[in-house]
């Protein structure tokens, strides 16, 4: 395999580190085999790899691919590229493709991936932060996805659970191993054998942060606010909590940051509200007792993923209230962006009833100045969830001037979220109709004979 220059924290002070990556964790996974249902590594050539892959995907959401048919071909292509660059390292390759994990990553991508790149048209020299962003399945799909160097200039993966700078990785920590191969290694007669930092298209870097401290909001702002700094992506999906307004907080704090697409999980625990009265965002501000709620998932040795609390579904009611103030955070936000209204503009604020004069309004009627500049938010709920989730809810959001693309975009698919929803609520009121029809007939067979029939 062709070698690859790694960089160094003097050459790029993302990079968290880039030393011996042949981890304690990294080799106690590198043992996991593939899940019964997976094909094994050489079982298939690459076209049956790929149409493997996306036809289970199909599967695995029928209606999102039938939304996005496009983007789903394509994260198939670039699943088939991990392969590719993996070859010959199985082991790697068995812990990093789960394919429940990668597959549930990728639901949650779709709509993700194909508003980044309807928002990237016409953009050049973008960052993309991905916050939380686990193992950087996101960032890895995009990498191979957008494929210009020119339009993104890297990637940065923030999350806590990264080695920091120079650290020897411990067993809880997320190998990178995937990310930039076993590189770093003492001895010089003993080459580093996989070496992939250079082949990501566009550069993955990673950044051990932890986003509930207002400290490393700060150094993020204090990074990446520099004169030459081009536009920022800002993706933040999962977020658990209340990491959901600590990104909202970053997109408002960081003056280069021009888009944001949040995708909200798990609500803010219950300690919340015995700590304080209020979330606040800005200006705007709402209870903790409207969002906030006991329960989370637990893992075991035995059982992953155990959800231990009261049933879930108690929950949603609650999860779509901080879906709201999280959208309301994001426009009623102070600072220096705020959401102003100016005579002659127009009453963006009441025309939430129709959402495309709403697009048409934030397209011709922008204030941008350093002082204040509008920012256009919208709240879009796409099944990505299918067993029973609701967590469904994707926030997008821009700063002045706006892409209309993207948000051209959005709004049609609303609409036709909005005809699918009314199409199944139909379907479902004649399918009840047909089982109670039976009933109904035996019903009237068997009432008794009036007074005028018997006379």
């Amino acid at each position: 395999m062709q070698t690859a220059s790694i960089p160094t924290t003097k050459d790029d002070p993302d990079i968290t580190n880039v030393t011996n990556s042949k981890t304690t964790a990294s080799a106690q996974a590198s043992n996991n085999a593939p899940p019964a249902d997976t094909p094994r590594y050489n079982d298939q050539t690459d076209e049956e790899f790929e149409a493997w892959i996306l036809e289970e995907l199909k599967q695995e959401n029928i209606q999102l691919y039938k939304q996005y048919p496009e983007v789903f071909g394509k994260v198939a292509h670039s699943i088939l590229k991990w392969r590719r660059r993996y070859h010959g390292n199985i082991p790697l390759w068995n812990r990093i493709f789960k394919k429940d994990r990668v597959f549930k990553e990728a639901m949650e991508s779709v709509p993700v991936i194909h508003a980044v790149d309807q928002w990237m048209i016409s953009k050049e020299n973008v960052t993309i932060i991905d916050l939380c962003s686990g193992k950087g399945y996101l960032s890895m799909i995009l990498s191979d996805y957008l494929d210009d160097p020119s339009r993104v200039k890297k990637c940065i993966l923030v999350d806590k659970a990264w080695p920091l700078c120079h650290m020897t990785p411990k067993p809880h920590h997320i190998s990178w191993e995937h990310i930039y191969g076993d590189v770093g290694k003492d001895n010089k007669n003993n080459p580093p054998k996989f070496e992939y930092y250079d082949s990501w298209p566009i550069p993955l870097v990673t950044s051990k942060q932890d986003l509930k401290q207002s400290i490393t909001l700060r150094q993020l702002k204090d990074r990446y606010s520099s004169s030459d700094q081009g536009p920022i992506l800002i993706l933040a999906i999962h977020l658990c909590g209340t990491l959901s307004t600590q990104a909202i907080k970053l997109f408002h704090m960081l003056p280069k940051a021009r888009a944001l697409i949040l995708k909200p999980c798990c609500l803010p625990g219950v300690f919340y509200q015995k700590r304080q009265e209020f979330f606040e965002l800005g200006n705007y501000k709402f209870p903790t007792k409207d969002v906030c709620a006991s329960g989370k998932w637990k893992s075991s040795k035995k059982v992953k993923g155990r959800w231990k609390g009261p049933p879930r579904w108690h929950l949603e009611g609650k999860f779509h209230k901080w879906c709201f103030h999280l959208e309301k955070g994001i426009q009623q936000s102070g600072d220096a962006t705020t959401v102003v209204q100016e005579e002659g503009e127009g009453d963006q604020a009441a025309v939430n009833e129709d959402k495309q004069m709403e697009v048409e309004e934030a397209k011709t009627d922008v204030v941008d100045n350093s002082s204040r500049i509008i920012t256009k938010q919208q709240l879009l709920k796409i099944p990505v969830q299918t067993k029973g989730g609701y967590q469904n809810s994707f926030l997008f959001a821009e700063k002045a001037p706006l892409s209309t693309t993207m948000w051209d975009d959005l709004f049609q698919r609303e609409k036709d979220l909005m005809a699918l929803q009314k199409q199944q609520e139909e379907q479902k009121e004649e399918q009840k109709q047909q089982d109670e029809a039976p009933l109904k007939k035996k019903l009237k067979e068997t009432e008794p004979i009036g007074e005028e029939q018997t006379s």
